[in-house]
């Protein structure tokens, strides 16, 4: 028996014992892990999905899961860069089943906030689709981004914005506006109020690059009919803690925008 070492990360060790078990039999199910572990099948089954959105398995036609060249790469001290959307799709999905609501990852450019990724789109935001871009200052996921970043950087945003109302809840006061991004910043995320198109309501909270820098955000947006602090308090925790989850991921990883 391995001595006991209070320092030791137990779901890390478990995590990479599986990675080993993978390449001793090439391929594997879901099963196979939880009976080889004695762990829960779901238990199995993050693990190998954790192992899969980092690029290490991948799931054949069979639904088994087979190594991929990623380790290769490891063995040659190189390191694939991760691609944030592809990354953060599993974190989109959960959020969206706690949810019930659509959950958005968005990029911060200095100008605008661009949509990565959506899950559980519907026509009510077809506009809002990945790849499209917003205003950051009507927005929960550009206020959330604006409320973290350096205070230089947003007296030239909002220095050099036209602030267009959309509707008769957009914020257009500059005053105002920095006002919003204190409460936003004592409170750890943002929420878009109608300030887009009439019923459109949102939370979003920033997500932190490496260096600490807000480069994107994670939003849950919907249509809503009913007063919008029940819409913020059923989904606010959500959110912020997979903006947390994924911030801590890109804290240590290797990402597209790395040079």
């Amino acid at each position: 028996m391995k001595p006991s070492n209070p320092s030791r990360v137990l779901t890390l060790e478990r995590g990479l014992q599986i990675l080993e078990y993978i390449v001793e039999r090439r391929n594997v199910t879901v099963t196979n892990v939880a009976t080889a572990f004695g762990i829960q099948k779901s238990a199995s089954h993050r693990f190998l999905n954790t192992l899969k959105y980092m690029g290490y398995v991948e799931q054949t036609p069979q639904s088994d899961y087979a190594l991929t060249g990623r380790l290769r790469y490891l063995a040659e001290g190189v390191v694939p860069r991760i691609e944030v959307r592809n990354f953060a799709r599993p974190y989109l999905e959960e959020l969206s089943k706690a949810a019930e609501q659509p959950s958005n990852l968005g990029h911060w450019d200095g100008r605008e906030i661009t949509y990565l990724a959506q899950r559980l789109f519907n026509s009510a935001l077809e506009g809002y689709a990945a790849g499209n871009r917003i205003p950051a200052y009507c927005s929960a996921m550009g206020k959330a981004v604006l409320a973290f970043a350096p205070r230089e950087e947003v007296e030239t945003y909002v220095a050099r914005t036209q602030f267009t109302r959309f509707t008769e809840k957009t914020i257009c006061d500059r005053a105002m506006f920095l006002k919003e991004l204190e409460a936003i910043r004592e409170r750890g995320y943002a929420v878009m109020n109608e300030e887009m198109a009439a019923h459109l309501v949102g939370v979003a909270a920033p997500v932190f690059n490496k260096e600490g820098y807000p480069r994107y955000a994670v939003s849950v947006a919907g249509l809503c009919f009913r007063p919008v602090e029940a819409f913020v308090a059923e989904v606010c925790d959500d959110v912020v803690q997979t903006a947390r989850e994924i911030s801590e991921f890109l804290a240590h990883a290797r990402t597209m925008e790395d040079k």
